[in-house]
């Protein structure tokens, strides 16, 4: 997800953003159970994207007349 690159990105450059040879302070969060919660989320809305999908197929195959 755009997030979880977001988030490695700034970690990666962490140590550049302390100036005057201040020693940086990593963070102390494990990335997984931030992001587990929002991995769930994207799932969630995913499943009623396609959900959504389906319920449009059927409503074209409503207006279509056999025979």
């Amino acid at each position: 997800s755009a997030f979880r690159t977001s988030y490695d990105s700034h970690k990666a450059k962490l140590s550049t953003y302390f100036k005057n040879g201040k020693q940086p302070r990593e963070w102390e969060f494990v990335p997984e159970l931030v992001f587990a919660r929002y991995q769930k989320f994207q799932e969630r809305v995913e499943t009623l994207r396609n959900l959504m999908e389906t319920v449009l197929e059927f409503y074209k195959l409503e207006k279509i007349e056999l025979g």
